[in-house]
């Protein structure tokens, strides 16, 4: 995004190591929700949504303060978006199913 940061090595070492542990539990998790997608079907909006919101906070915040280029973010704000509608949607159509008379609503 063209930021300079000042960081030392063991901080960048130390943020790495907190993504990786991260992401290692995310995939966990979302490995265990996929061996029973419909009973499970919380997990994708309970981990996704906010993983998103987060991230587009953030690139809001960069932007806001003018470090970032838009040409790079906002592509980046679109697919954010488009990535929380579909996973809402998973989850929407998860729940109808799980109802016993497959009911709209």
């Amino acid at each position: 995004l063209g930021i300079e940061v000042d960081a030392s090595r063991a901080d960048v070492s130390l943020l790495m190591g907190y993504a990786a542990a991260l992401m290692a539990g995310w995939t966990v998790l979302l490995a265990w929700a996929a061996r029973e997608p419909i009973g499970r079907a919380f997990v994708g909006p309970m981990t996704a949504v906010p993983v998103l919101a987060g991230l587009a906070a953030t690139e809001v915040v960069l932007l806001a303060g003018r470090d970032g280029n838009p040409v790079r973010v906002v592509p980046l704000l679109v697919l954010q978006l488009g990535w929380c509608v579909i996973v809402l949607a998973l989850y929407h159509a998860a729940c109808r199913q799980r109802r016993p008379d497959g009911a709209r609503g």
